[in-house]
């Protein structure tokens, strides 16, 4: 379950992408409850997704897209 703390402190090393996924989870939590923020590394890219739990029970999850500062 998110926190809302330092959950991603150690996948974020570069202080603007931090600043930009707090910016994004904090947008996310207005469609429901964050349960979960993960990373994935492929070819030595990192992608970071967010599952919300919106207000009807419903999972999704988005990438979220640090270049356009929203959820995808």
């Amino acid at each position: 379950m998110y926190d809302g703390g330092n959950f991603f402190e150690s996948f974020l090393k570069d202080k603007e992408a931090k600043q930009k996924v707090q910016k994004i989870l904090q947008q996310a939590q207005i469609q429901g409850q964050i349960v979960d923020f993960s990373v994935q590394r492929e070819f030595g890219n990192a992608f970071y997704y967010v599952t919300i739990k919106d207000h009807a029970g419903n999972l999704s999850r988005y990438r979220v897209d640090l270049d356009q500062e929203e959820l995808s």
